[in-house]
């Protein structure tokens, strides 16, 4: 972080992307059950609005509801 502060905006903000995005990708890469793709789809379709709250923990929050949300339909499939 110290370095991006050195570099100009469009550079750092480049860098700084490459953290969460490779997360991201990491993650769509390891799904394979219908549960892990509904919760990583449901966690960025709530994200923004989400976001709107402006509560700080709004990455917290998503990730709870969209998990929460998947582990219920793969319970309810589950038992059907």
């Amino acid at each position: 972080y110290g370095l991006a502060a050195s570099l100009p905006p469009l550079l750092a903000a480049g860098i700084l992307a490459l953290t969460p995005l490779t997360f991201l990708l990491s993650t769509a890469r390891n799904a394979h059950k219908l549960v892990d793709k509904l919760a990583l789809a449901l966690g960025l379709a709530l994200y923004p609005l989400v976001q709107l709250l402006q509560t700080g923990v709004d990455i917290m929050i998503c990730g709870l509801t969209a998990g929460t949300i998947a582990y219920g339909v793969h319970w309810i499939r589950r038992r059907a």
